[in-house]
């Protein structure tokens, strides 16, 4: 079967993250699977070197917001008698291009919701989601979801299925001595608080500059590590050294050893301003940490009991005691096999999408 993903880049991303996951569980030979992009600066080198391996391809198409016409000229003839099935993964439906193209190839279509708003556009681009929505309404496609909340902001009242963002709870296991020359790398003695994340408006990285620079005066053997790239990275580094902290921060960028980093951590800090279901928590809890995040992240990803929600508007005193909390000496590894077996198991969520394939796959319409 020839499938399609279709997302805007390979960065260190959720939806990254999790097809890279995924892959691993998908048949080369079933499954072939290719990719097409719309930013040529492909930081993932680990999913990119996983695509290469099974023999997939990565198209990179000029962005939809730059080139909207020559974007659809180039996606139409991409998807010419190649495709089974084109996967489309989207925070908000604001280019309908790719929906469009396949329907009228007859290619089955897959819109995965990744998100509970969008991430651009403000105001316009959520009116332009819900007219999006409206437009699309009567193409026949299979609906998913990474969490119910990013469902209904995608599907509104249409039946959809959620695939949630699983992890092989196994690759989280290190040996000491590895995390210990990890650390000492990083030149990091105290305790780590850590976040990952896209420099992107919806992590929130201001909240967590000025949150740690409240906790280190009142903790100064702890420091921050950050871990992503994106537009916001160079603005948040002249902050930290506004708010004094550069010396106990520190801005790692996209990193291929994501799950080493989390075991050396001590706390995971996490307080977005919308999110779908975030495979940052779902990973952190599978290293075994103790997690603060911000309500706007749907409980359902708390499956070991180890995150903390806090609201955005809560006095930071709130937001310091939680991350006492989270520092506390507890049994990691007790913590870390909580995961085992619970509805993150990658195998049940590679089983679910392996179903699914199949069926369009058949003929079967599945929406």
């Amino acid at each position: 079967m020839r499938i399609l993903h279709y997302l805007y880049g390979l960065n260190i991303g959720g939806v990254e993250t999790t097809l890279t996951n995924l892959l691993p569980f998908l048949d080369s030979n079933e499954f072939q699977i290719d990719f097409c992009i719309q930013n040529s600066d492909i930081t993932n080198m680990r999913l990119r070197e996983m695509i290469d391996k099974r023999g997939g391809k990565i198209f990179v198409l000029p962005p939809f917001f730059k080139h909207p016409l020559e974007h659809k000229r180039q996606l139409g003839e991409l998807l010419n008698g190649r495709y089974d099935c084109i996967h489309i993964h989207v925070n908000a439906l604001l280019n309908t291009i790719p929906i469009f193209e396949a329907h009228s190839r007859n290619i089955n279509i897959i819109l995965h919701s990744r998100n509970t708003q969008n991430n651009v556009g403000g105001i316009i681009g959520k009116c332009l989601h819900y007219y999006n929505r409206y437009k699309i309404r009567n193409i026949p496609y299979k609906r998913l979801a990474c969490g119910p909340e990013a469902g209904i902001w995608m599907h509104g009242n249409k039946a959809f299925e959620v695939i949630d963002n699983g992890v092989d709870s196994k690759t989280f296991v290190f040996p000491q001595k590895a995390l210990e020359e990890l650390k000492t790398k990083l030149g990091v003695k105290a305790k780590i608080i850590g976040h990952v994340g896209r420099f992107v408006e919806a992590k929130n990285h201001v909240f967590i500059l000025e949150l740690f620079s409240r906790y280190f005066k009142l903790h100064s053997d702890v420091s921050l590590v950050l871990v992503g790239d994106g537009p916001l990275q160079e603005k948040m580094k002249e902050y930290a050294s506004k708010l004094g902290i550069s010396e106990q921060v520190r801005f790692l960028g996209s990193r291929s050893d994501v799950k080493c980093l989390l075991g050396v951590f001590d706390s995971f800090l996490f307080p977005s301003k919308f999110e779908g279901l975030p495979n940052a928590i779902v990973e952190a809890q599978a290293a075994g940490l103790r997690i603060v995040t911000s309500t706007v992240v749907t409980q359902a990803v708390d499956v070991t009991g180890n995150v903390r929600f806090l609201d955005l508007n809560a006095p930071l005193e709130d937001w310091i005691k939680a991350i006492d909390w989270s520092l506390q000496d507890y049994d990691r590894e007790k913590a870390r096999r909580k995961i085992e077996n619970t509805k993150f198991d990658i195998s049940l969520s590679a089983d679910k999408l392996k179903a699914i394939y199949r069926q369009l796959k058949k003929g079967n319409r599945v929406c």
